[in-house]
C-alpha cells in the first residue's frame, strides 16, 4: 500500500470516527434537554412544598412551646388560634407538595411523613 493510500484510508476512519462522535453528542444534548425540563418542572415544586412544610412544622412547635408557657388564658386562646392557622397552612403545603409528587417513591415517603405529623399533632411535642 502506498503512501497515498494510507493517509487516504487513516483520514477515511478518522473522519468516520468524528461522524460517530457527532451523532452521539447530538443525541447525548437531547436527552440532556428532556433531564433539565424534569428537574424544572418535577423537581422544583416538590423542594419548595418540602421547605414550606418544614417552616410550618417548626412555626407549629414554637406555637405548642407558647402555649405550654402560657400564663392566661387569653393567651392560651391566642395562641390556640395560631396553632389552627398554622395546622392549616400546614395542610394546604402538603396537599401541594403531594400535588408535585411523580414517583411512588415519593408518595410512600408523603405517607410516612404524615403519619408522623398526625402524631406530632394528636401529641402536641
Amino acid at each position: 500500500m502506498t503512501v497515498g493510500k494510507r493517509f487516504t484510508v487513516t483520514s477515511g476512519v478518522l473522519v468516520a470516527f468524528s461522524s460517530a462522535m457527532t451523532i452521539v453528542s447530538a443525541l447525548s444534548l437531547r436527552d440532556i434537554g428532556a433531564y433539565v425540563h424534569s428537574l424544572a418542572t418535577d423537581t422544583i415544586p416538590g423542594i419548595f412544598s418540602a421547605t414550606a412544610i418544614d417552616a410550618d412544622v417548626a412555626n407549629l412547635r414554637a406555637d405548642y412551646l407558647s402555649h405550654i408557657s402560657s400564663s392566661s388564658q387569653a393567651e392560651m386562646h391566642q395562641v390556640e388560634q395560631a396553632i389552627a392557622a398554622h395546622q392549616a397552612k400546614l395542610a394546604s403545603d402538603m396537599k401541594a407538595y403531594e400535588d408535585a409528587i411523580t414517583s411512588s417513591a415519593q408518595s410512600s415517603a408523603l405517607k410516612d411523613i404524615v403519619v408522623r405529623l398526625n402524631s406530632m399533632v394528636a401529641n402536641r411535642v
